[in-house]
């Protein structure tokens, strides 16, 4: 599951479930270079942060990608965008055999489409 909502901060919270959330936590790339979300205008946005969640018996393990609203005043992504691409791309540090290793994620959102109890959810 992959999820792009708004939190009353100062950021966008892009939330993954994974089973296995170690490739991420223990990955060799730095995430600042290898996450990113696309948007319309062929710009990138660039991770701001990211935390953990490893999960109850009542949550999936997740992870959180923080990317910022605002950028020198101006807003960073636009409601009436067309599409917004995230990218995600890690690997982990010391392999294990039987395993997953790497990861390599792209999921699209379409802006104007996504709603909560019909109000706009950007």
């Amino acid at each position: 599951m992959v999820h792009l909502a708004i939190r009353a901060s100062s950021f966008f919270a892009l939330t993954i479930a994974l089973f296995n959330v170690r490739s991420i936590k223990d990955a060799k790339e730095d995430l600042r270079d290898s996450v990113f979300l696309e948007v319309t205008s062929g710009m990138t946005l660039d991770l701001g942060s990211l935390r953990f969640f490893e999960g109850t018996e009542q949550e999936e393990p997740r992870v959180e990608f923080h990317f910022p609203k605002q950028i020198e005043g101006r807003s960073t992504l636009d409601p009436d965008s067309e599409r917004i691409v995230f990218h995600c791309k890690a690997s982990a540090k010391t392999p294990r055999l039987g395993h997953g290793n790497t990861l390599a994620l792209r999921a699209e959102f379409h802006p104007r489409a996504m709603c909560v109890h019909g109000v706009p959810d950007l």
